[in-house]
């Protein structure tokens, strides 16, 4: 896809209000944002949109708090912020499809977090009471209240967090659209362009340089997934964000039997039936990198744990024959939070990241959005800012 709309060989940058690095859910759903606000925006993709994190996990909405590293009363109440913007996620999933026209395969028919032991439990009791204290709709339920959901789980499961809002979409399918429907609004998205090096000019104005041509613009927004640390160097901007490789697993096809989405508060699982009928079976579990090639791969070990733990609360699974494995490149921040914001450093250049991107794609690029459309009527949250890394208050534009 190319919409530039001006020769890469003409000599003379490209000029925007605001350019885009990163073809994946968080920098597509930005360009359409922006483009319908009636932004100037041009969106710069190194190789395909939705090649790498975006279209490469496994689908799953997790609208409830994801089983943090810890569960100490310091870790969980710095998980507040991230709650109420997974509240606010849930709310930018019911409704994407109808605002921006598209059919993407939302599904939120609820999820279930599931406990196995008395340890287990008393995590989900901790866990439910900061979600709900944050305005998050999750219930703690009994192992029989569950399997009257969910009629397949095991016997062993003895209770269960139940969010309503839990589901899926097609991650195959989400950025693509929304690049499609921001160049509908004028939105330029050029592929196989990677940015080499950003020169500050000085205050919003930027000149960036790809091997085929070079873009004005007068900010910039870096939503490149697990390679934005580098990008955010070319500024000297230095960012903790680590990749990962994740497996996930496809079984074999069975009539419609379960429309919850499964997680584990004990064991890395998460675990879906899609409309095709095949299970997705993931939850965490390593993969193989090779960052030279940006290759990618899975582990004996890992497929073997993963449908091991599948099997242990959904026995049904042990009747069924994984015919696909693959993994894909995340990263994450030490804290978990996303980065929402700008740079003090170099105004007019903000870093958009989020590890459950996903899940957080459209909230955060909204709040992104939000920042650019109406710069100075957007308070950045501090939880979410990159002063937060880097010692700095946040500017603005």
């Amino acid at each position: 896809m190319n919409k530039l709309g001006a020769s890469p060989r003409s000599g003379r940058p490209i000029e925007t209000d605001v350019a885009i690095i990163g073809g994946g859910l968080l920098g597509c759903a930005l360009a359409f944002k922006l483009a319908r606000a009636g932004v100037d925006a041009v969106l710069l993709e190194r190789g395909e949109l939705n090649r790498e994190a975006s279209g490469t996990n496994a689908g799953s909405l997790h609208i409830q708090l994801l089983r943090p590293p810890g569960m100490e009363a310091a870790w969980l109440e710095r998980f507040r912020p991230l709650v109420r913007l997974h509240v606010e996620a849930a709310k930018a999933w019911r409704s994407i499809e109808a605002e921006a026209e598209i059919a993407v395969g939302v599904r939120m028919h609820g999820g279930l977090f599931l406990a196995e032991t008395d340890d287990e439990r008393c995590l989900l009791e901790k866990k439910v009471a900061v979600e709900c204290a944050e305005g998050l709709d999750t219930t703690l339920i009994s192992g029989d209240e569950a399997r009257a959901m969910c009629p397949l789980l095991a016997p062993s499961v003895i209770a269960a967090d139940y969010c309503p809002d839990d589901g899926l979409a097609n991650a195959l399918l989400v950025a693509p659209a929304l690049a499609r429907r921001a160049t509908d609004y004028g939105a330029r998205i050029v592929t196989g362009h990677d940015v080499r090096a950003i020169t500050v000019r000085g205050p919003n104005d930027f000149i960036l340089e790809t091997p085929q041509c070079g873009v004005r613009a007068r900010r910039i927004v870096v939503a490149a997934g697990p390679w934005t640390g580098q990008i955010t160097k070319m500024v000297g901007m230095d960012l903790p964000i680590g990749p990962n490789v994740l497996s996930m697993n496809v079984t074999e096809a069975r009539p419609p039997e379960l429309d919850l989405l499964i997680q584990h508060i004990g064991r890395r699982l998460t675990l879906k039936q899609t409309e095709s009928g095949t299970y997705i079976v993931g939850g965490g579990w390593p993969g193989e990198y090779v960052a030279t090639d940006n290759w990618k791969g899975t582990s004996v070990e890992s497929l073997a744990g993963n449908m091991w733990a599948a099997a242990a609360v959904f026995p049904r699974l042990t009747r069924l024959r994984v015919l696909r494995t693959w993994a894909g490149l995340g990263a994450n921040t030490p804290d978990w939070h996303p980065i929402i914001g700008e740079y003090a450093g170099a105004p007019g250049f903000h870093v958009l990241f989020a590890g459950l991107g996903f899940t957080l794609g459209l909230t955060c690029a909204q709040r992104m959005a939000d920042m650019l459309i109406r710069p100075g009527s957007a308070d950045a949250d501090a939880a979410f800012a990159p002063a937060r890394y880097i010692g700095c208050a946040v500017g603005r534009s």
